[in-house]
């Protein structure tokens, strides 16, 4: 075998035990294969949901699904499938892996020079794809990105119902009908959240008629502000189906520096979008980060957080944004807003630490909409579009309900690219307003 064809051979190991499924993996990779794992059946039947494998090896004897039940499920799946070898220690349970289908077996501990020989065998004379792939998996950092959207299981609708009002809050911030964030398998993208979509395009679409895979390949941001004046997507199926005529999206980057999806605006009439609204909607990336690293934290906690870069970005009791986020974003909609010549004012509102959620849930119900994000430890900031800082003020206490809740309110606009100058102006004028 080449080395050109082993770099475009896609191999699934699924193991239970970490040891060897750890030195399998780095085996099959010195010897330059694209690899992907699972730790039981169950798993490996959801990694195939996303890519389709060369090859599978598969242990016998695993927790949740072991190798029995996920050949008997492959075997039912439609269209043709990838050689299976099965692995076990037992003769007996290799034996009725071929009865189930499986194209060969190996004895473990597993022999180096056999695994090797038994791969070439059932990969030399491999076919072409029947259907082709949009994008090539040859590289192992797309080998590396597909088990990242696995592990955070980000093929999934989002279990965060935080995160489906995220992408509303978004659109109506951007006046914009849709709000995705996408994922971007070997050959879909899925919508792990979203608002305003047609319920006729369901969970996701094939990757070939994908605006976000372009995103999710350059790693970088993708605006195309007239789909119809653009030559490479105005043929495209959704442009000409659906009438789409506008797109912007951000690749969500894992912390290990996968792209993983994005974070993307669509529209049904083309649009002006700034670098301004660039740079906001990348900063509304970050939140969305932020809220797939506390899924993972939550399911392995014992990851320091020092591993993870944007856990800081939300403040996940009140659903807000943090202090980070929430001034980058205060800065950056001051100068956007100036660009727009629309006013829009930022409020420090002082409430006590107990009336906190219930602050913040009047202030998301606002008419005026807005962002919300927390200043401190008895402090929230309430950024908000279409109002003067007199009003916006009177708006926030209104809110807060409370004789004790103190504010001040910046016209950010005003200050066009120093509205950094006026954010400190105003956290300075609130002083020690309510700490007492």
């Amino acid at each position: 075998m080449s080395q050109d064809t082993k770099q475009d051979t896609l191999i699934l190991v699924v193991e239970d035990d970490p040891d060897i499924l750890q030195v399998v993996q780095e085996m099959l990779e010195d010897e330059q294969f694209l690899v992907l794992t699972a730790r039981d059946g169950g798993k490996a039947l959801r990694m195939l949901q996303i890519c389709r494998p060369d090859l599978i090896l598969t242990d016998m004897m695993m927790p949740e699904l072991d190798g029995f039940g996920f050949l008997r499920a492959y075997a039912e799946r439609p269209g043709p499938g990838a050689p299976v070898v099965a692995m076990s220690s037992l003769g007996a349970y290799l034996q009725e892996a071929r009865k189930l289908g499986a194209a060969a077996t190996l004895d473990k501990p597993l022999c180096f020079e056999r695994l090797m020989e038994t791969i070439r065998t059932l990969t030399a004379g491999r076919s072409a794809q029947a259907e082709p792939i949009p994008c090539s998996l040859a590289s192992p950092e797309e080998a590396r990105r597909l088990q990242t959207i696995l592990d955070l299981r980000l093929d999934e609708p989002a279990p965060e119902p935080a995160l489906w009002a995220f992408t509303d809050r978004v659109a109506r911030h951007f006046s914009v009908p849709v709000a995705l964030v996408s994922v971007v398998t070997q050959d879909r993208q899925f919508w792990t959240a979203s608002c305003g979509l047609p319920e006729d395009l369901g969970s996701g679409t094939s990757r070939q008629d994908s605006f976000c895979t372009h995103a999710v390949s350059g790693r970088t941001a993708l605006v195309v502000q007239d789909t119809l004046e653009n030559p490479f997507f105005r043929d495209n199926v959704l442009v000409k189906t659906r009438g789409l005529r506008f797109y912007a999206g951000v690749p969500l980057m894992a912390r290990h520096g996968e792209a993983v999806g994005t974070l993307c605006l669509l529209d049904f009439k083309p649009r002006r979008f700034t670098y301004f609204d660039l740079e906001l909607l990348t900063l509304f990336s970050q939140s969305v980060l932020s809220s797939l690293e506390w899924r993972e934290k939550r399911t392995h906690p014992a990851i320091p957080d020092s591993a993870f870069c944007y856990l800081q970005h939300l403040d996940q009791d009140l659903d807000i944004f943090g202090r980070v986020l929430f001034c980058e974003l205060a800065v950056v909609e001051g100068a956007r807003a100036a660009e727009y010549r629309l006013p829009v004012s930022c409020v420090a509102l002082a409430v006590s630490a107990r009336r906190m959620p219930d602050v913040v849930a009047r202030l998301k119900v606002r008419p005026e909409g807005g962002i919300v994000g927390r200043l401190g430890h008895a402090r929230l900031g309430w950024l908000v579009p279409g109002l003067s800082a007199e009003k916006a003020r009177a708006a926030a206490l209104e809110a807060a309900s409370s004789p004790y809740a103190f504010a001040e309110a910046v016209q950010l606009d005003r200050y066009g690219g120093a509205a950094r100058a006026g954010f400190v102006q105003m956290e300075a004028a609130l002083g020690d307003a309510g700490l007492a």
